[in-house]
């Protein structure tokens, strides 16, 4: 039977725990190092997922990746792969780029739903490149939208052989793509490669000049095509001196390789002009072929000598 008498223990109010002891009064959870419940000091590092995380440092292949996207105007992903990440695997390159877009260092765009990724430069990306000394600005492109689609095809071929170029047993001195000539050309010549590669002249050899177009079959060849190549050719006797010089076609079929001879011979131009196909297949699969056609003294009947 309960007592009410005074001094009486009342017993443990409903609200309030009972007394453990000491080993209660330590089961606080702190941070920076005071014990927490298990006894162990906890970490005040951030976690990877934290947002008050900071951005991640560019690498140095960052700044590479970017600077070739840059100077290329647009490149597919294949191209930024063969150039700044070659042998890594695919996944590795898709989640790079994922991350340098999310920052806003560039812009992704999808071709036509074949599985190929435009990668253009944006200013924030311009500048951490200028920032890291990995490129000049005057080198590197900002376009405020993709190409037009019917541009694409034309400007990876141009990238495509930009990059096999620095993979010939002898590469170039110099090599640039049209909108880089473009740039730097005042004032702009009538006819301007597609990419201008030049052999400077050494002791055992009196250099080169080759000066590429790519035809993708959507001009007239004696219409178009060929007072192009004659203007072309105009431009490029006075840069070459005495060292020797000629223009590559590639184009698409054999048939319109025949057709562009035929036209080419009958045509006053002032360089030699050499005609082939392009290979069948696009993109990686097309670099070997590339590269057979490209190659100084390569043994295809229609290249010089």
């Amino acid at each position: 039977m309960p007592s009410d008498r005074a001094g009486a223990d009342p017993g443990t109010a409903p609200h309030e725990p009972p007394d453990r002891g000491d080993s209660a009064r330590t089961d606080a959870v702190t941070l920076s190092g005071v014990p927490g419940s298990s006894g162990r000091p906890r970490s005040a590092a951030i976690g990877p997922l934290d947002p008050r995380r900071p951005p991640e440092t560019l690498t140095d292949r960052d700044i590479a990746a970017l600077a070739f996207i840059g100077r290329a105007q647009e490149a597919a992903q294949y191209q930024l792969h063969e150039a700044v990440f070659p042998g890594l695997g695919e996944a590795v390159v898709s989640r790079r780029i994922r991350k340098l877009a999310a920052r806003g260092f560039l812009a992704i765009e999808r071709w036509n739903k074949v599985g190929i990724n435009r990668l253009r430069l944006r200013p924030a990306g311009l500048d951490a490149v200028v920032s890291r000394k990995g490129a000049r600005a005057d080198e590197l492109f900002l376009l405020r939208a993709p190409l037009a689609q019917s541009a694409v095809a034309h400007h990876l071929w141009v990238v495509d052989c930009r990059l096999i170029v620095d993979r010939l047993p002898v590469p170039p001195t110099s090599a640039q793509p049209c909108w880089v000539l473009e740039r730097r050309w005042n004032p702009r010549p009538a006819a301007i490669p597609d990419l201008l590669a030049i052999w400077r002249p050494t002791r055992e050899n009196p250099g080169r000049f080759l000066a590429l177009e790519i035809d993708t079959g959507t001009e007239a060849i004696r219409r178009t095509l060929i007072p192009r190549l004659v203007a072309l050719a105009d431009t490029l006797v006075p840069f070459a001196g005495t060292a020797p010089a000629f223009i590559s076609v590639l184009t698409k079929g054999p048939r319109r390789v025949t057709a562009i001879q035929q036209a080419v011979g009958s045509a006053a131009i002032a360089l030699p002009v050499v005609v082939d196909a392009l290979p069948p297949s696009a993109g990686r699969p097309a670099f070997a072929g590339l590269q057979a056609l490209l190659t100084v003294g390569a043994k295809s009947p229609s290249h010089p000598r």
